[in-house]
């Protein structure tokens, strides 16, 4: 099964600046209207599983909201949805997670533009829920990366084509990887 996504593993702290960037390039259901550039990485740390989302949009609504969603190895899935306004839900084989989750809002402006986003910190108790084991190098789990908002500019991107606007769906095979 070929990789569609390598997650590196970090001993120390991580280097956002040398990680592969998954870019939200698949709008299937928009031809001709609003396709914000949004993106996102992935690395582990220690145990844990720390991402960023960010899109780049000049007048985001509250609505507009970022989304992860991971299948680890034992075919748990774990998905993420954050929107602008704050408003989130993390769902653990579709039920509620009660388990712990770091998320911090990001926002600022660079050579691409005015952004958005979370830092997100998917803890050991997840990722061991997940079966997803950093000691194993060359472990697979699938994922993929949502860009989606049903307000005044509705869209519904993806990183790895999704086949429907699930944002559960996960397509994309991802590798750990040491760095």
């Amino acid at each position: 099964m070929p990789t569609d996504y390598l997650v590196f593993c970090f001993a120390g702290d991580p280097v956002f600046n040398a990680l592969p960037i998954m870019k939200v390039t698949h709008y299937p259901y928009e031809p001709e209207s609003y396709k914000p550039f949004a993106q996102g990485l992935l690395c582990m740390h220690d145990d844990a599983l720390i991402a960023r989302l960010w899109a780049f949009e000049s007048k985001p609504e509250a609505v507009s909201t970022l989304a992860l969603s991971l299948k680890g190895p034992n075919e748990r899935t774990f998905t993420l949805s954050v929107a602008l306004s704050g408003a989130k839900e993390a769902l653990l084989d579709g039920a509620p997670c009660t388990l712990p989750l770091d998320i911090h809002p990001i926002a600022g402006e660079d050579l691409q533009g005015e952004y958005w986003g979370i830092d997100l910190v998917i803890s050991a108790e997840i990722t061991a829920a997940l079966a997803i084991d950093r000691a194993k190098k060359g472990t697979l789990f699938n994922g993929n990366m949502y860009k989606l908002c049903e307000g005044i500019h509705p869209h519904f991107g993806s990183f790895f084509p999704a086949g429907g606007r699930n944002i559960s769906a996960c397509p994309a095979t991802f590798e750990l990887t040491p760095f």
